[in-house]
C-alpha cells in the first residue's frame, strides 16, 4: 500500500478528496493506515473532521486497550 511505503521512507503523505468526510470507515482507514494529512472541500470539512476525530480517538482506545494485555 502507498501509505506504508511512503511511512517506510519517512516521507509524508496526504489524501485530497471527499471520501473520507463522507465515509467514516474510509476516515477510520486512513487513520489507522498512519496518513498525515486530509483536505476537505469547505462543504465537507466540518463531516471530516469528526469522522477524523472519532478515528483518531478509536485508534488511541484501541491502543490502550492493546497496551495492557
Amino acid at each position: 500500500m502507498v501509505i506504508q511505503s511512503a511511512r517506510k521512507t519517512n516521507t509524508k503523505i496526504g489524501l485530497c478528496g471527499q471520501a473520507p468526510s463522507d465515509f467514516p470507515e474510509f476516515a477510520q482507514f486512513l487513520v489507522e493506515q498512519g496518513i498525515n494529512s486530509v483536505s476537505f472541500n469547505p462543504d465537507a470539512l466540518i463531516s471530516g473532521i469528526k469522522n477524523i476525530n472519532k478515528a483518531e480517538k478509536s485508534k488511541t482506545e484501541y491502543g490502550m486497550a492493546e497496551s495492557s494485555n
